[in-house]
């Protein structure tokens, strides 16, 4: 069976297996220039709400607007999805590619080039551990489609960072050494007394 038409090329063959590299997987980030609005993507069917992830992320209204994103407005969401709409979603959300320089579990560096406003979206589940730095200063991260993380940027050549930090490690550390002083003191106090 050729593959080939469904975005699939075999690269290799281990004994009856086939391997095969998905030419359409998303990359860890991508682009998007416009939203849905998570109130109406709430009652769209499981089907209708994939079509619509391929063409724009979920946020409020107030947020969609705040980030300067256009408002995604869906015309069709009940007929399936053909490989020609499917090609071009995938296709468009390569078009701006993240170019990444450096990664490990909790560093990510890269280089991203845009002609308009978009948000960076991160196939990587929101926490405030995260900490984002564009063009060497802080940046917000946002919460986006229902739990993973967006970084708006305007047009132009950005550098990207983000670091992850396990939060209130630096609080737990301090409470920690606090406690270990009390005990200590109340160690002395008995002793002396």
């Amino acid at each position: 069976v050729d593959l080939r038409p469904q975005g699939f090329t075999p690269i290799d063959t281990v004994g009856e297996v086939k391997i095969l590299k998905n030419n359409n997987a998303l990359p860890l980030a991508y682009t998007y220039n416009q939203f849905a609005d998570e109130k109406t993507f709430e009652q769209l069917s499981p089907f209708a709400r994939q079509k619509v992830l391929l063409h724009a992320c979920v946020l409020s209204q107030e947020k969609g607007k705040e980030l300067g994103l256009s408002l995604y407005q869906q015309a069709d969401t009940t007929s399936t999805l053909n490989g020609v709409e499917y090609n071009d979603a995938i296709a468009a959300r390569k078009a701006t590619p993240f170019t990444m320089t450096k990664f490990s579990d909790n560093h990510i560096e890269g280089n991203i080039k845009l002609q308009t406003p978009q948000l960076l979206y991160w196939s990587i589940p929101f926490d405030i551990g995260w900490k984002a730095l564009v063009d060497g200063k802080e940046q917000k991260i946002e919460q986006v489609s229902f739990g993973f993380m967006g970084i708006p940027l305007p047009a132009g050549n950005h550098q990207v960072s983000l670091q992850y930090g396990a939060p209130y490690v630096n609080t737990g550390t301090k409470v920690a050494l606090l406690a270990w002083l009390l005990y200590l003191a109340g160690v002395v106090f008995f002793l002396i007394k």
